[in-house]
């Protein structure tokens, strides 16, 4: 039997007020504003790496491919700075991050963030820094440069570098204004986020992106695929030399070449006919810049693209890169601050799970609970259950499983294919130190250490009076 994972992680459980997490004024607070905060900046930092790496083999001043030595050293660096920022901020912290395990990210550079168990800071710093290379490298190397040809002309060596430093410049702008927001949210001075605020500054940055590109890309009325032609002969104004101008074959045994009708393709698609001239006014992202068609690669969903176009005009290559950016940043900005997203970043984020069909031996997990010395007894707790190389029967709510078991009251179990929550409430018995849940997994295969393949986080704890405790309680998982 296998089982198909699902496209999202740390699905919210809301039984009781137990699992709510507080954003008040708390020793936490400062943990999650680091947090945020920190994502954010090694986001930023990783992303102009890679940029300025792929600009340069653009110019043929690096050997690439990126990163290179020197920008995967930089790469490090950003690394390790967010390392010791958690760890220090961070140490005894309790519900400032929702995953078990690292969001599924998957790409052609075969990285793969889910292989991640949270099981200390250091897991929860190296998820956010995967998933911070994995964007960035997905935007500037596949969507931005990964994709082009050489340049044809110093004006077309313009408009490719233009499209990668405005990109990126969105893409930093997007990702400051997520964050001021969560910083806001935080603070409690805004609801949610995006707020008004954050909306305009990524609008704002947009619009700021396009007019550059058009600028640098899209001839001299700086409007792309701003000439048109009908087909038969060019518009008046128009700049196209001749009818042939107004679009490019896609596919068939001659792609790029004239063309104004798709039979002359032979058997591909005349493409561009509308609102793009092939003449001075506007650039052909197939032959001249080398942005592939139909689809803009990168984000993917489940293995389907998110942004798909198919054309040629300057428009095309905008909304392509425009997408890509800012999806990446909330994609980012969501991972950051799992604390203010119930626990989710969005589907087009995270590819599904691999199936998984059981083969091998039973392994018992053990969610074990420590509270730091003199902490209070807790009458709830949280935790999310990282697992890989396993199987659990059951997808969505499996309160009551047989295979999952607890010596107190009030246990409730959401499985998400690759991480479980659990709660407890119990108000009979305090809940101190030692074994909270004991959970049963069918192994998928050769699983030669066990216990690599769990992690443990703790979403949520509180007190017999019913007061939230957001640092000094933790949780790990034992595999006999």
């Amino acid at each position: 039997m296998t089982k198909r994972g699902t496209v999202t992680l740390g699905a919210a459980l809301a039984t009781t007020s137990i699992m709510l997490i507080s954003t008040s004024a708390h020793a936490d607070v400062k943990c999650r504003t680091a947090l945020m905060k920190g994502s954010a900046a090694v986001t930023q930092a990783i992303a102009k790496i890679l940029q300025k790496c792929e600009q340069g083999v653009h110019d043929e001043k690096v050997t690439g491919p990126c990163p290179d030595s020197k920008s995967a050293g930089a790469i490090q660096k950003a690394k390790e700075k967010l390392a010791a920022t958690i760890n220090k901020t961070c140490a005894d912290s309790t519900g400032e991050f929702a995953f078990g395990r690292c969001p599924n990210e998957t790409g052609a550079d075969a990285a793969n963030c889910g292989t991640i168990l949270i099981q200390s800071k250091d897991g929860v710093a190296n998820c956010l820094s995967c998933l911070a290379l994995h964007n960035a490298t997905e935007l500037m190397h596949r969507v931005v440069y990964g994709s082009r040809l050489p340049a044809a002309s110093k004006d077309i060596g313009k408009c490719q570098a233009t499209i990668g430093k405005s990109t990126l410049a969105f893409y930093l702008s997007a990702s400051k204004a997520l964050a001021a927001c969560q910083a806001s949210l935080l603070k409690g001075k805004v609801a949610s986020c995006p707020d008004s605020k954050a909306s305009g500054a990524v609008v704002a940055a947009e619009n700021k992106k396009k007019a550059a590109i058009a600028k640098a890309c899209c001839g001299d009325d700086e409007t792309c695929g701003g000439a048109t032609c009908d087909g038969t002969a060019p518009e008046p104004g128009a700049t196209c030399e001749a009818d042939v101008d107004c679009g490019r074959c896609s596919g068939g045994t001659h792609p790029g070449t004239d063309c104004t009708s798709n039979g002359q393709c032979d058997p591909g698609t005349c493409v561009g006919l509308t609102g793009h001239c092939g003449g001075s006014d506007d650039f052909n992202a197939i032959t001249e810049i080398g942005v592939p068609t139909p689809s803009c690669p990168g984000i993917t969903n489940g293995g389907t693209a998110v942004v798909a176009h198919s054309g040629v005009t300057g428009n095309t290559v905008i909304a392509c890169v425009d997408g890509h950016a800012d999806q990446r940043s909330q994609c980012q900005n969501a991972a950051g601050a799992t604390f203010a997203n119930a626990g989710t970043i969005p589907s087009f984020c995270v590819d599904a799970p691999t199936d998984c069909a059981p083969t091998g031996p039973l392994h018992t997990a053990t969610v074990v609970i420590t509270i730091a010395p003199g902490g209070a007894d807790l009458a709830g707790v949280t935790v999310n259950l990282g697992y890989k190389g396993v199987l659990f029967p059951g997808t969505g709510d499996v309160t009551g499983s047989p295979r999952i078991t607890s010596t107190h009251f009030g246990t409730v179990a959401n499985d998400n294919d690759d991480s479980m929550t659990l709660s407890v409430t119990d108000l009979g018995t305090p809940i101190t130190n030692g074994n909270l849940f004991t959970v049963q997994f069918n192994a998928c295969g050769a699983v030669p250490t066990a216990a690599a393949n769990f992690g443990c986080v703790v979403r949520s704890a509180s007190d017999v009076v019913g007061t939230d405790i957001q640092d000094g309680v933790s949780c790990s998982v034992t595999v006999p």
